[in-house]
């Protein structure tokens, strides 16, 4: 086999993020505290999961799935794909639960207009009763799907990969949060996050693209590529003239079936990226992959090289067979794959979890089946706002934008001012508020570099008019951070809306916020406090990547360390001299991210690595035994730290929220009514 330079690359970078799982046990600086951090589920074999589990329960599991699999693609070998896309709906809403096997008419997955088209339900059925013969109540509906993905694959001659089992089945499944996946017409960076909202890179993304290699679609998803491409009668001229030709003769009736690869339609191999070199996509977002400039180097990469897509195709299949699992007593194993046990799920059914892209691999709270930062809030909801100010975000997302423009550092500065409102009494825009005493948090030591405070007002003001006494402070807070965020170069995520403004600010009480100089277990605990995981932290330190800290901040890191006289030794010495020239007075401004300071990437981590934190916290959590793999995780990963920071943003900006009649909507945020 013969692999090129990108192909090495590629490969390299994947071993070195697999070999960060195994940790560093050369930094245990805090041994026997009282936290024990556990890496994210992503990061480390998850448990509960084995390649032994029905070892003694059910030995003949496999071979039974693998007979049923191989006499139905015997019979109609579409059924190829079908069984592989209807695992990966499965796995894109609520994880790999068979969340999509639950059939409650019009509220299910199922029932979603993206589930339409899905195949293969009664199949999974027949494949459970069998099961269920040999081994009852033993083998989850989770388990049959990803072995059944796994044996259609190979039965189309696919690649092999082994199966961990011990998946568990989910009692929730809405079609609302199904709708939320790709259609084919999304642009890359759309897909992109998508796909980090799952815990998959842009590499995955481009890989598992790759099973549109067999399958079919229908003329539907592509008539408006042909007849009405961004005008009547236009078609889009990014499709080769030939095969543009052949579809639109073709696909007069939309309801016809067209070859997702039109080449080799019958054969798993890499023929699908070389048509999409020649514009021979069939859907929209697949055409985009050649043409983008992240994504565009490995499909020509695959297109040469059928082994790398064998090799990769394995690899992205088993990562995706890991999100979000349900194990051992956080789920059931069904009796009917298409209905819930509901004599274990009475009482659980009126959880409603958050739309996917919130979904984390964050550390969850086990005394619960179901994670405290997943349930719902009462009184939020993503669509507060849909009849009531429908113009909201689009009101924010220009001001922010207008904001930025004039000054791109207001990015950091709208983050930490959520932050700092939601650390003190949650997510209620006390931070905002002000009198003539002086009193409030607003006026706290902490708070005394908070800036670009004015632009809340300003959108207060445009608001008001356009949706008057209706969206709240603390709900603007929360959009500005996540659309300066995004401006910056983060992630996007979805929110969800309903705040109401707090109506009590007291100055003392922000004044416990962190300085940048705390213990470890001191700033897990105050994360704690707020429903933070240490996971958490880490991520939201990643904001650093970004925004400045004046020299008062971390002064003391550069001579008279702990009363020594000298400076902190672990700082880099070139960036302490760097820090020592630049630090004239305690006023001067320098940035927390020395390397990459105007971009949002995971270089904070990297530096971190390199004894380059600012702040004396952010070098504290490299050393540290619990935290530090987290560091080394998120340095290696850039996809990963995008994933996580959208999760434990979305976490914090649900914290101690005020809902309903416990608050108010403020007229003008920086004074109660």
């Amino acid at each position: 086999m013969r692999f090129s330079s990108l192909s090495i690359c590629i490969l390299c970078s994947l071993l070195l993020f697999a070999l960060t799982c195994a940790g560093d046990d050369t930094n245990n600086t805090d041994k026997d505290l009282p936290f024990a951090v556990d890496m994210p589920a992503y990061l480390l074999p998850v448990d509960g999961l084995d390649f032994d589990y029905y070892t003694k329960s059910c030995p003949g599991m496999e071979g039974i799935i693998y007979n049923k699999v191989k006499e139905l693609i015997a019979k109609d070998n579409t059924y190829g794909a079908s069984l592989i896309r209807l695992f990966f709906h499965d796995c894109a809403v609520r994880g790999c639960d068979a969340s999509i096997l639950l059939d409650q008419p019009e509220t299910s997955e199922k029932y979603a207009g993206v589930s339409k088209t899905l195949r293969g339900f009664e199949f999974i059925n027949e494949i459970k009763a069998e099961l269920e013969k040999h081994c009852p109540k033993t083998v989850s509906c989770a388990d049959i799907l990803s072995a059944v993905a796994r044996d259609a694959t190979t039965s189309v001659m696919g690649p092999y990969w082994q199966v961990k089992y011990g998946r568990k089945d989910g009692r929730i499944s809405l079609a609302k949060e199904a709708e939320a996946i790709p259609m084919g017409h999304e642009s890359i960076t759309e897909l992109i996050q998508y796909f980090q909202s799952m815990g998959l890179s842009a590499v995955d993304l481009v890989i598992l693209f790759g099973a549109h290699t067999i399958g079919y679609s229908s003329c539907s998803s592509i008539h408006y590529r042909l007849y009405n491409y961004r005008g009547p009668g236009n078609c889009d001229p990014t499709i080769d003239p030939q095969y543009a030709n052949f579809l639109t003769r073709y696909c007069q009736d939309p309801t016809k079936k067209v070859h997702l690869d039109p080449t080799t339609p019958t054969l798993f191999d890499s023929v699908y990226y070389q048509n999409l070199q020649k514009n021979m996509g069939l859907l929209e977002a697949e055409q985009k992959l050649i043409v983008d400039s992240r994504t565009g180097p490995l499909v020509r990469s695959l297109a040469n090289q059928p082994d790398l897509f064998y090799m990769q195709f394995r690899a992205a299949m088993v990562k995706l067979s890991k999100t979000l699992v349900l194990t051992k007593d956080e789920g059931e194993v069904r009796l009917n794959c298409s209905a819930l046990d509901m004599a274990r799920t009475m009482g659980l059914l009126h959880l409603s979890l958050l739309l996917f892209s919130a979904f984390t691999i964050a550390i969850a709270d086990k005394e619960d089946n179901t994670p405290a930062y997943l349930l719902p809030v009462s009184g939020l909801s993503h669509d507060y706002y849909k009849k009531s100010c429908p113009e909201m975000e689009a009101i924010i997302q220009k001001s922010v934008r207008k904001l930025l423009k004039k000054d791109y550092t207001c990015g950091a500065s709208l983050l930490r001012l959520h932050f700092h409102d939601c650390a003190v009494r949650g997510c209620d825009a006390s931070i905002l508020l002000d009198n003539a005493q002086k009193s409030t948090e607003m006026y706290a030591e902490a708070s005394k570099t908070l800036r670009c405070i004015e632009i809340i007002d300003e959108i207060k003001a445009s608001l008001e008019k356009k949706c008057p006494k209706t969206v709240s402070c603390a709900d603007i807070l929360t959009t500005v951070a996540r659309d300066a965020s995004n401006m910056v170069g983060a992630p996007y995520w979805l929110l969800e809306y309903g705040r109401k403004d707090g109506t009590i600010s007291i100055l003392e009480e922000a004044n416990a916020l962190p300085s940048g100089r705390e213990s470890m277990t001191d700033l897990m605990l105050f994360f704690q406090s707020m429903g933070l995981s240490p996971v958490d932290l880490v991520s939201l330190q990643g904001a650093h990547t970004i925004g400045r800290a004046n020299c008062k901040s971390f002064g003391q890191r550069l001579g008279n360390y702990q009363g020594t006289k000298d400076a902190d030794p672990t700082l880099n010495n070139q960036f302490l001299n760097y820090l020592k020239r630049i630090c004239t007075t305690d006023t001067v401004y320098t940035d927390l991210d020395p390397t990459t300071p105007a971009v949002f990437d995971n270089t904070y981590y990297k530096n971190i690595q390199n004894n380059m934190g600012l702040l004396e916290t952010d070098q504290k959590m490299w050393v540290d035994s619990r935290l530090g793999p987290i560091v080394k995780a998120l340095a290696n990963e850039q996809n990963l730290f995008y994933s996580q920071f959208g999760a434990a943003m979305v976490k914090l900006s649900r914290t101690n929220v005020l809902t309903g009649n416990d608050g108010e909507v403020r007229i003008k945020c920086s004074a109660v009514n």
